[in-house]
């Protein structure tokens, strides 16, 4: 996803959004935020960067946080639809292109299957 220049305050709200979710989450499944941190593949140093909006938190981060946790990214950057549209349709036209290679892979080798069994059952004929 393109990046975007995001103010100081506007990192401070997201990171004060997501600390919020993030206490939530951890208090409701017991687990630990090492454990969370470990499962994403995110730095322990970053949530604290996140959170006291010393950096702002990457979109891939903040989705992948809101896919495990369970939350709405917009709630932490309501802008976020934009980039997530763009970022979808793309996914998309990827995702369709290549399951139309497969169906066509799949359909050749379908249509090869058919082949062999007719030429199998026109030799047995044959063979009679």
């Amino acid at each position: 996803m393109p990046r975007k220049i995001i103010s100081p305050e506007q990192r401070q709200r997201e990171g004060a959004v997501l600390k919020l979710l993030w206490d939530r989450y951890l208090e409701q499944s017991n687990r630990t935020q090492a454990s969370v941190l470990e499962e994403l593949g995110i730095n322990p140093g970053q949530p604290s960067n996140w959170f006291n909006g010393v950096k702002p938190i990457p979109a891939r981060k903040l989705l992948a946080q809101a896919q495990l946790m369970d939350f709405d990214p917009r709630l932490v950057r309501p802008e976020l639809e934009e980039e997530l549209d763009l970022w979808l349709s793309t996914r998309k036209a990827a995702i369709d292109l290549a399951l139309e290679k497969r169906i066509q892979q799949l359909d050749l080798e379908g249509r090869k299957l058919v082949e062999t069994a007719v030429e199998l059952a026109e030799a047995r004929q044959r063979a009679r």
